[in-house]
């Protein structure tokens, strides 16, 4: 019953926001419908995110505050709305009067549908199973939890992990408003499954600025919703797809005039800046592509936008800087990210980051054979368009040798290293030595290993060397030029700024959601389009049956194992500590989270003495009912606490006769429960 009520309220308030977000975007009498559609997404998250950050200061964080405040915005929208003139929705219906099945190519009907059956199945992952990755139990969920239960959005008392508190917070405070609304954590992948919708849509929109015909744009908007990192990303908690999502609306409004794409590329930009620090990085993409889509006359107010998207993101930055001394808290420094600049650095660091395009995600033995089998299948096709066109079954069969042609990828990767490899020995040894010893092509579906898969890394090149073509053959405007580059131009952003190491792919999101709306283009030929829609199919089955944390369990009885060499048994059906323990791959944790899951009661207060990139999130339990507090190490175990955990390796004050061992492993891990107060330390400092 309380999930039921939890649900409830939380699509009351989130029907609200929505509805006060399309009444304002209604005010700025949009005629597109897509971009009305990511002006009231806009809208609804910046509200959100305001209206939480100014409850903060008097720990007003709370479910009735944020209907209040949800509410009060409501009332207003609707006053605004009126006082506009009631203006109407854009022409939704006339829009959708012209599209037909008719309309649309037979490989972007394969893939609509595709894409809507693998929709449907990350919803699931995201509603029925818990979050697992590492990156959100140590901080993403665990931050969020604590802002709620501390009733304020804000640095974490006695935090290890810098990321609890430094990191930029919007996509935690959406996680944090699901919590509030429905009283648990099953809607915290919420953010990131609408991030992935309106980054499709997002690139649809700029598909059709360009001038590509409707087809085009849903074929490049469609092979966009099948690479593996985004899809993976779709049903859980990270925020890489939540910050591209608004960095893609940015653009999308760029390409607009008026004051209206002015403001609303303001509030996109400084949303994506309050998201992830890689906002930063693709700044220069952004600016690029923004200066290039509109005449210099508009530079000026341009400039004033961005500026202005600067001053919004810049709350949590300004935090950092008056805290820890810098706007990233210091965060770099700490983890070791900054790459030393120098030429032979940035061309070593880029080369392996272009080698890491080549991947794989979800493809291990033997659902490579899947490519063999898409293959046959256009074969097929091709010989029954052999009596009516003899041109497009001859492409389709060289379409379908191209599909084969996938499987020949692990040779191109190994002969891709060599070079790199030598590469480094002539002009010097990269930052990361650990490349050197145990790089290798990524057969992984995971949010964090997970790039683009064989058919985004083709894409990106063959899609470039035909933009530019046709550009310059002026059958394509000098945005599509922009767009089509964005992706290297954001690649070489982090390769001069940012370390390597094998999990930037998701960084490169925004680039490459550009990028795709220029591959619409490709749909003119019959073999790239049969080939693009059959590899997209295969790589979308193989990351979703195989994704590391949330396997299917049909590739069990295949014998498919995940990196721990642990066979890759279902999510579904499984205990909430074992899911949230698979990733890790930790004997001792995992029994840890079992004992909390099932001995200590829902609403205890845990104390936890954290390593950094501990899973932090669990211990507050489904419900969120549990109180948390993290304890540094040697500081006292607070008096409230009831039980202790103690991550191996770290230490905390408390008397010895006032605690029961309850599990402890040779590991270090330990669960302690109080049986008395704790008298010796009384006086203590």
């Amino acid at each position: 019953m309380t999930d039921v009520v939890g649900a409830l309220w939380l699509m009351v308030g989130l029907g609200s926001l929505a509805a006060s977000a399309v009444l304002v975007a209604l005010c700025l009498r949009l005629r597109s419908p897509i971009e009305f559609v990511l002006a009231a997404y806009t809208i609804s998250w910046f509200w959100l995110v305001t209206l939480l950050l100014l409850f903060s200061p008097a720990r007003m964080v709370t479910r009735g505050w944020l209907l209040a405040g949800i509410g009060a915005g409501l009332v207003g929208a609707v006053v605004a709305w009126i006082r506009s003139g009631r203006p109407e929705p854009p022409p939704f219906r006339p829009q959708l009067r012209k599209l037909s099945l008719r309309a649309f190519h037979p490989a972007v009907l394969v893939l609509g549908a595709s894409v809507l059956l693998g929709l449907a199945y990350s919803v699931a992952l995201a509603l029925f199973t818990p979050v697992n990755e590492g990156d959100s139990l140590a901080y993403h969920v665990a931050r969020a939890a604590f802002w709620r239960q501390e009733q304020r959005v804000g640095y974490v008392a006695n935090a290890v992990d810098l990321r609890l508190d430094v990191s930029p917070p919007n996509a935690e405070i959406g996680q944090l408003a699901t919590m509030l609304l429905s009283g648990g954590d099953r809607y915290v992948a919420v953010p990131q499954l609408l991030s992935y919708a309106v980054l499709v849509l997002c690139v649809a929109g700029l598909a059709r600025r360009i001038g590509l015909g409707v087809s085009e744009a849903a074929f490049g908007a469609l092979v966009f919703a099948t690479l593996p990192v985004v899809v993976v990303q779709s049903s859980g908690a990270l925020n890489d797809l939540v910050v591209a999502s608004f960095l893609a609306i940015a653009a999308v409004f760029a390409l607009g005039s008026g004051y209206r794409s002015l403001v609303l590329i303001a509030l996109a930009l400084g949303l994506a800046l309050g998201t992830k620090v890689i906002a930063v990085l693709a700044l220069p993409t952004l600016v690029v592509v923004a200066a290039v889509a509109r005449p210099r006359r508009e530079w000026l107010g341009l400039a004033v936008a961005i500026l202005g998207g600067l001053v919004v993101g810049s709350v949590w930055y300004i935090v950092n800087l008056a805290s820890h001394g810098s706007i990233d808290g210091g965060l770099a420094e700490d983890a070791d990210q900054r790459v030393r600049v120098s030429p032979a650095a940035v061309v070593v660091n880029s080369m392996r980051f272009v080698l890491d395009l080549v991947d794989l995600s979800g493809v291990s033995r033997p659902f490579g054979a899947l490519f063999v089998v898409a293959a046959l299948m256009l074969a097929v096709i091709g010989v029954s368009r052999w009596r009516t066109s003899r041109r497009t079954a001859l492409l389709l069969g060289a379409g379908a040798m191209l599909t084969a042609g996938t499987l020949v990828i692990p040779h191109v990767a190994e002969a891709g290293r060599s070079v790199v490899f030598r590469s480094w020995m002539v002009l010097g040894r990269p930052p990361t030595p650990q490349f050197e010893r145990g790089w290798g092509l990524n057969l992984a579906a995971d949010p964090t290993d997970s790039w683009f898969g064989p058919l985004g890394v083709a894409l990106l090149a063959a899609g470039t060397i035909v933009v530019v073509v046709l550009w310059s053959r002026n059958r394509l405007p000098p945005t599509a030029l922009a767009f089509s580059l964005a992706p290297w131009l954001l690649l070489l952003s982090v390769a001069t700024t940012v370390v390597w190491d094998p999990w930037r792919g998701r960084f490169l999101v925004f680039g490459v959601a550009l990028a795709a709306a220029t591959w619409g283009v490709l749909l003119r030929w019959p073999m790239t389009a049969g080939a693009a829609s059959a590899i997209a199919v295969v790589m979308l089955i193989a990351a979703l049956v195989n994704y590391q944390g949330k396997p299917s369990g049909l590739g069990q009885p295949l014998g498919v194992v995940n990196q721990y060499g642990f066979s890759i048994a279902s999510i579904w059906g499984v205990r909430r500590s074992e899911a949230q323990s698979r990733v890790r791959g930790d004997p001792s944790e995992a029994a840890v989270l079992a004992f909390v899951e099932e001995r200590i009661p829902s609403t205890a207060t845990i104390a936890f003495a954290p390593r950094e990139n501990d899973y932090i999130s669990p211990y507050f339990g489904p419900r969120l009912a549990r109180r948390v507090q993290l304890v540094s190490d040697s500081d006292k175990v607070p008096a409230e606490a009831g039980w202790l955990v103690l991550s191996p390796g770290t230490r905390v004050r408390r008397c010895e006769t006032a605690w029961r061992p309850e599990l402890a492993f040779h590991t270090g891990w330990r669960i302690e429960r109080r049986v008395s107060s704790d008298a010796c330390l009384r006086g203590a400092a």
